[in-house]
């Protein structure tokens, strides 16, 4: 949700002189894809620009039901006048170990700076380019899988930061029964085992493995018929 003040013609004039002197975006952090500009590459190219036209930007957590309930991130643009934009989106505790709820929620906070702040995505992230990184990760899976399927070689990626052992346990039990499913990830990342597997894309990685599961069975099934 956005919240803002009744005026907000000064924050609008500061915002938009310090727009024009935004640094350029550093690739700091990396990913599959290439190096990306992470949250921390993002508030040094504006830090300078923010304190020379009166601004601040700022983000907090609130925890809802006294620590119980929900964690709420909170983001403010403010104006040395007192006018203000925020936004707040819920953070995520899922079931996965602390380093990957990290990794999801430093995404969630990079998003909401990004809007706030006015600035496009650097490429490579694989969150927010396009609004389709879920998306363009599939389609280029699919592709090596129907490679692989005709005998081609996947191109080969770069791998980082790799996966825990219970993350291993989990995309083996998902991958059982699809060799050609965990080959096909392997060529994708240029690993030798699906421990390597880049910390980054655990949580997409389980979901687009469940997804391929089905799609690529339909595929199978129909070069069969023919």
């Amino acid at each position: 949700m956005i919240y803002m003040s009744d005026e907000l013609g000064q924050l609008a004039e500061a915002h938009a002189n310090a727009q024009g002197t935004f640094k350029k975006l550093i690739p700091n952090e990396p990913s599959p894809g290439g190096p990306y500009a992470n949250l921390d590459a993002i508030l040094f190219a504006v830090k300078d620009s923010l304190k020379e036209n009166g601004l601040s930007f700022l983000q907090w957590t609130e925890l809802r039901d006294e620590g119980n309930g929900a964690e709420l991130l909170w983001s403010s643009l403010t104006h040395k006048s007192g006018q203000f934009m925020r936004s707040c989106a819920r953070l995520v505790r899922g079931d996965g170990s602390d380093r990957a709820n990290d990794i999801r929620n430093q995404t969630i906070r990079r998003k909401q700076a990004s809007m706030l702040l006015g600035i496009a995505p650097s490429s490579n992230d694989p969150d927010m380019v396009d609004d389709d990184g879920n998306s363009q990760h599939h389609d280029a899976t699919m592709d090596d899988l129907k490679r692989m399927n005709a005998g081609e070689t996947p191109a080969k990626r770069a791998n980082f930061e790799v996966i825990t052992k219970a993350m291993y346990d989990d995309i083996l039990i998902e991958c059982h029964g699809y060799p050609e499913i965990v080959v096909s990830i392997m060529k994708y990342f240029n690993i030798t085992t699906l421990a390597d597997l880049p910390i980054t894309e655990y949580h997409r990685g389980l979901a687009e493995i469940r997804r391929l599961k089905e799609e690529y069975k339909r595929y199978r099934d129909r070069l069969k018929k023919q």
